[in-house]
């Protein structure tokens, strides 16, 4: 779920939704289902710094360094 066209429907969500902040996580380990893929930390933080830049809502991502 990180293509793309994904995140930026995912960055639509949340301009419609406004939380007062985003929290992105990865799983650590390999999930069974074939359509969950594990992002490494620099996709997070890449996901976080265009998340904040567009929706003007904070973005933090957690994993672990």
């Amino acid at each position: 779920n990180s293509t793309s066209e994904e995140i930026k429907a995912y960055f639509k969500i949340i301009e419609l939704i406004r939380p007062a902040e985003v929290h992105l996580y990865t799983i650590e380990r390999v999930y069974p289902h074939s359509k969950i893929e594990v992002l490494s930390g620099k996709q997070l933080d890449l996901i976080a710094e265009q998340g904040s830049s567009r929706t003007g809502i904070p973005f933090r991502a957690f994993y672990r360094k």
